[in-house]
Order: structure tokens, then C-alpha cells, then sequence
């Protein structure tokens, strides 16, 4: 059975071959055949039973950086008129 992979080696979405899954973990054969346990949504990748559902969820993350990177650079353009002010 396939799942959908995000956040690994750089690319943005990608099909992985797993041997089984429940709501915490997937388990995955290596090339060498050994089965090992992975978490399915851990800081490193995640995984998703469609396409849409990854798609959604680098949808919403990729969306949400681009506000924190907005935020942070309303204050780094705040800062920068404030600076204005010293040593006039």
C-alpha cells in the first residue's frame, strides 16, 4: 500500500511503499528488506493516505510561513524607523 510523504529529502510530496500503518506509526521495507517503524507525523516528515490530504497540509504550512515571514518583516521595517531617531 502507498502513502504520501512530506517534508523528506527535499522534495515536496513524495509516494512511499509501506507494509502497514495505524493512526501513530508506518512501517516501511527498506531496499535491503528489513521492516522498520517510523513515526507518521513527527518534526522530520509526515505522512498522509492521499495526495489532496498532503497537498492540504503543505498547502496550509507553506501558508502559514509566509505570514510569519510578513510579521517579521513588518518588525524589521519598524525597526529600521526607529532607528531613524537615534543620533539625528
Amino acid at each position: 500500500m502507498e502513502l504520501y510523504r512530506t517534508g523528506y529529502g527535499g522534495m515536496l510530496i513524495s509516494r512511499v511503499e509501506v507494509q502497514k500503518y495505524d493512526k501513530k506509526n508506518v512501517w516501511i521495507k527498506d531496499e535491503d528488506g528489513s521492516v522498520y517503524k517510523q513515526k507518521k507525523h513527527c518534526a522530520y516528515n509526515d505522512f498522509w493516505e492521499t495526495l489532496n490530504d498532503a497537498k492540504k497540509h503543505l498547502r496550509e504550512s507553506i501558508k502559514e510561513k509566509i505570514n510569519r515571514h510578513r510579521q517579521g518583516i513588518k518588525e524589521q521595517k519598524s525597526a529600521l524607523i526607529e532607528l531613524k531617531n537615534y543620533y539625528k
